[in-house]
């Protein structure tokens, strides 16, 4: 390597260090002022459902030997419809799916929703789309700071929605 390409990539080295360092110094507000937050965060309360059938004749012709059987079973955890209402207004209409390559893991809420400080009527329901569980429901009066964090989570004990609030 010549003097000259040396002295070349010191110099791109120093610059792009001293940008870093720079950079690294430059002030992010993640959060603007004034706004808060209304977190939801929890897993899915669900029990799963097997669901068997008789393979076909020609499924089974398909598969090598050992690895042929009488029953097929799937595992199924049952799918959500999260709704949250701000003041009457729909805010979240989703649809939330069993987590895991094949939909056999626990559906998980992990939303947040940026509001402006303030007095609210929430509103949350979460809904199972099939099965025999009873809807999770939450309806709270809350007041926000600038900066703090409404939790919305499942209390597994009584299997409810609760509210946690706290201030920056």
């Amino acid at each position: 390597m010549t003097l000259l390409a040396r002295f070349a990539a010191v110099a791109i080295l120093c610059v792009s260090l001293g940008s870093i360092a720079l950079g690294s110094r430059v002030r992010y507000a993640a959060n603007p002022p004034g706004d808060a937050l209304i977190r939801l965060a929890w897993r899915a309360p669900g029990d799963a459902a097997l669901h068997c059938r008789t393979p076909s004749a020609e499924e089974l012709a398909r598969l090598p030997v050992h690895m042929r059987r009488r029953e097929i079973c799937e595992r199924r955890l049952p799918s959500f419809r999260l709704a949250v209402e701000i003041d009457g207004r729909r805010a979240i209409d989703a649809h939330i799916a069993p987590a895991g390559l094949r939909g056999d893991r626990p559906a998980v809420v992990l939303r947040e929703l940026r509001v402006p400080a303030g007095a609210y009527q929430l509103r949350v329901t979460f809904t199972p789309d099939a099965g025999e569980t009873a809807p999770l429901r939450l309806e709270r009066a809350l007041r926000l700071e600038p900066g703090g964090v409404a939790l919305v989570l499942e209390d597994s004990g009584s299997r409810a929605l609760i509210l946690r609030s706290a201030a920056p």
